[in-house]
């Protein structure tokens, strides 16, 4: 069964600009250095080495230790 598709067109390139060759090139490098950082990050886990926010998280567990002693509270009258 014949079809009757329009003839083919040539098709006209898209000139480059400065600011979309900038703009992809940051794309591309912003992308890959996430992925690196993410790597890094992945590396550090599988070694057993803490986060970032561990140290902060630690420290604050202790303060919130230190905090609840045998000293009593002063509590506000009804």
């Amino acid at each position: 069964m014949p079809t009757d598709l329009p003839p083919p067109t040539r098709r006209v390139e898209k000139k480059r600009t400065v600011f979309g060759v900038v703009l992809n090139t940051c794309m591309v490098v912003s992308a890959l250095a996430l992925t690196f950082m993410v790597l890094v990050r992945e590396q550090g886990y599988a070694n057993g080495q803490p986060g970032y926010f561990a140290g902060a998280l630690t420290s604050m567990m202790q303060q919130t230790a230190v905090d609840s002693s045998d000293e009593s509270q002063v509590l506000p009258p009804d």
